[in-house]
């Protein structure tokens, strides 16, 4: 009787430990930063931005770009296509990633497009997922998102045609690590069916 009262107490705990933990979503709007701030190589909270000109700079309204919300965005220097891609490696793999692009109306008539590429490594790997804006006119700016399984690492790249964007209100999900306490549940467990054994 008390073999089958510790089973079952054991039992009750591994289904507590085995449901899921819940993913958790970071928000970074970059209003926390000043501007001209160089974000290129920081760690902003489980996501470091880099692209091959060693910039990510905050602005507030500058080179006639503006931001999503509310006044604060990425761009690299000038915005332009010469340092493309913006790139985000994350510290754990996550389930999804949007981000928002687009100009100011400095530049009412301009033709903007960008894309936003998802990998399953921090270097490398093999493409996950690819959202396009498409070509639009104006200052709205597009959401672009990608989900799927165990995603590393994102790119977004201005692909033009006129002047440059900036980047703003970057989401992802980080996917959730097994528990401490599903592993000490499996391992009751274990202990339960070797107690049973002898």
């Amino acid at each position: 009787m008390k073999l089958i009262k510790a089973g079952l107490l054991q039992l009750a705990v591994l289904l507590a430990a085995v449901v899921p933990a819940r993913a958790a979503t970071v928000s970074i709007d970059f209003e926390a930063f000043s501007d001209f701030d160089n974000l290129c190589g920081l760690n902003l909270g489980g996501v470091t931005l880099t692209n091959p000109s060693g910039r990510v700079e905050i602005h507030e309204k500058r080179f006639g770009v503006s931001s999503h919300s509310p006044t604060k965005a990425v761009a690299s220097p000038n915005g332009l296509l010469s340092v493309n891609p913006l790139v985000g490696v994350f510290e754990r793999p996550v389930s999804f990633v949007s981000l928002w692009a687009g100009d100011a109306a400095t530049y009412p008539d301009e033709l903007d497009s960008w894309e936003l590429l998802a990998f399953d490594a921090p270097n490398g790997g093999s493409l996950v997922g690819r959202a396009s804006s498409g070509t639009w006119v104006g200052n709205p700016y597009r959401q672009l998102t990608v989900t799927g399984q165990g995603i590393w690492r994102f790119e977004a790249n201005w692909t033009g045609p006129t002047f440059g964007i900036g980047y703003d209100d970057l989401q992802f999900q980080i996917v959730p690590e097994p528990s401490t306490l599903t592993l000490a549940g499996l391992g009751l467990v274990a202990l339960l069916l070797r107690t049973r054994r002898r």
